[in-house]
């Protein structure tokens, strides 16, 4: 079985619930002591007295108190000591119970207690919204602009060039899904990381087809295939040059 580390404020705080309860374990044995009660049971503290306590219980405070936490395991026990603190201040005012030192005193630490673990959850808000938002758009841009330098490397002349430029569009748009559906992109988002570093990329493959004339039949077939696809199976201005290079190809194929 691991052991568990134990948080250096889980220990403070230990050691100050500890401190807090001996003096009241003090306090009600010199009480019982008072009134000739049986102390068979109450053995006396090795310590001078109250004093020996409060100073320190102070000088734990001192050094720790406005220490912030910086994990969920160090909050908690933190948090305890500030409500034992509290109750034991609230207490005091209606019952004859000496406070371990001022009231004053007592409830300065307990704001830098509470303004600890504040402070603790106020960065960890921060650290979550970091992990969920920003740190995944970072890694976004990366992927992205990976993405683009490999789509943008060199590619040959002619037909072969023409075939994989296509090849590349297709693949392009099949990638660009599969990273829409893994970092689950926004239209903000697509605006602001996704379009401007994907968009360029596949616009110059886009070109590179429209623009290249096929030379033979295989790259006549490719670009006419490309150009009536499920996607783009319509005829406009921008498609009269590209149709006209497809059937200026195939009449060279037929005069051959």
């Amino acid at each position: 079985m691991t052991e568990r580390t134990i948080d250096a404020h889980e220990r403070f705080a230990a050691e100050a619930l500890l401190l807090r309860a001996l003096h009241a374990y003090q306090e009600a044995r010199q009480r019982a002591q008072e009134v000739g009660g049986d102390l068979s049971i109450a053995p006396e503290l090795p310590v001078s007295g109250f004093e020996e306590l409060a100073s320190r219980y102070d000088e734990l405070l001192y050094h720790w108190a406005d220490e912030q936490p910086k994990t969920a395991a160090a909050v908690e026990p933190v948090l305890d000591l500030a409500a034992i603190i509290t109750a034991h201040v609230a207490r005091s005012r209606f019952v004859e119970e000496s406070l371990i030192f001022s009231e004053e005193r007592d409830l300065g630490y307990l704001l830098q207690l509470i303004d600890g673990a504040r402070n603790w959850t106020v960065h960890r808000n921060v650290d979550e919204y970091m992990d969920e938002h920003v740190r995944p758009l970072g890694e976004l841009r990366e992927r992205c602009e990976a993405l683009a330098a490999e789509y943008d490397a060199p590619l040959p002349e002619g037909d072969a060039g023409l075939v994989a430029a296509i090849a590349r569009v297709h693949e392009l748009e099949a990638r660009e899904k599969v990273l829409h559906r893994e970092f689950n992109i926004t239209m903000e988002v697509e605006k602001e990381v996704f379009n401007p570093v994907i968009e360029p990329a596949r616009d110059r493959l886009i070109d590179r087809v429209l623009d290249t004339a096929p030379i033979g039949r295989e790259g006549a077939v490719a670009k006419l295939r490309y150009i009536a696809g499920a996607r783009r199976c319509y005829i406009n201005e921008k498609m009269e040059e590209p149709l006209a290079q497809v059937l200026s190809a195939f009449e060279r194929e037929a005069r051959r």
